[in-house]
């Protein structure tokens, strides 16, 4: 037992070692925080501009879901309405909680009804708060335990 605590107080950290092990870790964490961001960015736009278009001359109507697709911490339904006689096919962003044959309020553009929307998610988003803030949180409570762990591997 003496022996294992006199070897542990003998070890002592390559500091340079750990740099540059730091170095290669943080421009991997960018990189992915880039990429992340890019997509989010890209997205979060996507949904604004549609939300917008609607706006400009909203209609209000009912819509029936008629799939739900889910995966990677999305939950999107699709959904159908009349228009004039006409079928149009439209989904949600991503945080429908409902099932199939549900009865949806939604809104559409009255110059082109296939830009449609869910009603719950009419909101603009924000790129600091639905993009920035929720990836640099993630990647940072990543980057700190990969820290951690470093530095408490270099102790035992």
């Amino acid at each position: 037992m003496n022996e294992r605590l006199s070897e542990r107080s003998n070890h002592k950290i390559d500091w340079e070692k750990f740099k540059k092990e730091f170095i290669a870790v943080s421009l991997i964490f960018s990189v992915f925080i880039v990429i992340c961001f890019s997509f989010s960015y890209l997205v979060v736009t996507k949904q604004n501009k549609i939300r917008e278009t609607v706006s400009e001359k909203p209609v209000i109507t009912t819509a029936k879901v008629i799939s739900i697709h889910s995966g990677k911490g999305v939950r999107a339904a699709q959904y159908e309405f009349i228009v004039n006689g006409e079928r149009i096919i439209g989904s949600t962003f991503n945080r429908y909680n409902g099932v199939v044959g549900d009865q949806i309020r939604i809104k559409y553009y009255l110059k082109n009804p296939s830009i449609s929307l869910y009603c719950k998610e009419d909101a603009m988003q924000s790129i600091y708060n639905d993009s920035i803030v929720p990836i640099l949180t993630v990647f940072g409570i990543m980057f700190l335990t990969y820290i951690l762990a470093i530095i408490i591997s270099k102790f035992i």
